[in-house]
């Protein structure tokens, strides 16, 4: 059961490959200036992984090939590890939050990422969520770990039959016929991630508690530029999240392939990632194929983050790149999961990586960037 590589997504990993993305000590004072860097990978024939944390017990959520590009924020201390560059304990914090052992980087000075407080304590909820350990079983073929309930979802992780994990509640999803049984229930990780429950054994787990979507920007004045948009042309066909595919963090705008994909705002690309189950992004995909095929994320400024999915062939912008509102940033195609040429296009509001749970309605966003989808404005 594997998904697209995410970088992750994204951070992504190459779907279906084991220990690769499936699309990621001591802390400097607070006062340390931090600059950040554009780093080369230098890992040989073995990707890269991206990790949550500061050591190789620390789960994967994305991969990096030797020769790629990647912008470090800042660096921490953590398990030493040996590498093809150095053998160091210093890992490099990159722009979505995550790490990678500075032994298989090539890179500039960085500073030491400022100390952070502790996180308050989360509120009580009404909703027992308790947690257990449950036995992956899928066969040859490993488990994708993903960032919401769906296959369509970006992969951020695999597990092989066999693997223990702990699941800390559940919510519905996408319907899935899997080894161990057929189920829309999906089980979630104490990362934030999802796996199917098809292909798990587990004992009891409660529901998740419900999150509430995060609330959109305020409503621009009618008539004022904001700088955003229509990233292209057409109104979306498939909606945000129908009762059909609650998975579905996004809208489809269906296009003839090679139609230009913009920027929807100007920002910094995070993400240029081929995420498919398939040979690779420049084939088309099919429904049964599973991955955003060729894609691209772009963090903007006031904790904005936009993805455009299913592109033709590699993008054509760089990780790190700083694009402008309209700049042409890949070309309509039908790569990874898809059934026609379209471009899939999601909004996601709030800190942090771009997930399911802070994915917003990109119709409703857009109308209050008084861009509206589907609908050419000349400013």
């Amino acid at each position: 059961m594997a998904r697209p590589l995410i970088r992750g997504l994204c951070a992504v990993v190459l779907a279906g490959s084991a220990g690769a993305a499936i699309l990621l000590g001591g802390n400097a004072p607070a006062s340390a200036a931090v600059t950040s860097t554009v780093g080369t990978v230098d890992s040989g024939s073995t990707p890269l992984n991206i990790r949550s944390g500061t050591s190789v017990s620390a789960s994967t959520v994305g991969a990096l090939r030797s020769g790629n590009k990647v912008t470090l924020v800042c660096q921490v201390t953590g398990q030493t590890i040996s590498g093809r560059v150095r053998t160091t304990n210093i890992w490099d914090k990159i722009a979505d939050g995550r790490y990678v052992s500075n032994a298989y980087i090539r890179r500039g000075a960085l500073s030491p990422c400022p100390s952070t407080p502790p996180p308050p304590p989360t509120a009580p909820t009404n909703v027992a969520v308790t947690s257990t350990v449950g036995t992956v079983e899928s066969g040859n073929t490993p488990l994708n770990i993903r960032s919401s309930a769906t296959i369509s979802a970006s992969t951020v992780g695999a597990l092989r039959s066999g693997n223990q994990i702990t699941l800390v509640c559940q919510i519905a999803g996408q319907t899935i016929s899997g080894r161990v049984r057929t189920t829309n229930i999906w089980d979630k990780i104490a990362d934030g991630r999802y796996v199917s429950n098809a292909y798990i054994r587990r004992g009891a787990l409660s529901p998740c508690p419900s999150a509430s979507t995060p609330p959109l920007p305020p409503q621009a004045n009618p008539g004022v530029a904001t700088g955003w948009v229509i990233p292209v042309p057409g109104t979306p066909a498939q909606l945000f999240r129908p009762a059909s595919n609650p998975g579905h963090d996004g809208v489809d705008i269906m296009l003839p392939r090679n139609i230009p994909i913009a920027a929807a705002g100007a920002g910094q690309v995070t993400t240029v990632e081929c995420n498919t189950s398939g040979p690779n992004c420049d084939v088309d995909g099919g429904p049964n194929v599973r991955g955003c095929g060729w894609y691209v994320d772009i963090q903007h400024a006031g904790q904005v983050a936009t993805r455009y999915c299913h592109m033709v062939r590699r993008p054509s912008v760089v990780e790190g790149q700083w694009v402008n509102a309209g700049q042409i940033i890949g070309y309509v195609g039908t790569s990874g999961n898809s059934g026609g040429t379209h471009l899939h296009f999601e909004v996601h509001v709030g800190p942090g990586y771009a997930v399911h749970a802070n994915a917003v309605d990109p119709i409703a966003f857009m109308q209050r960037m008084n861009a509206p989808l589907g609908v050419l404005t000349t400013r």
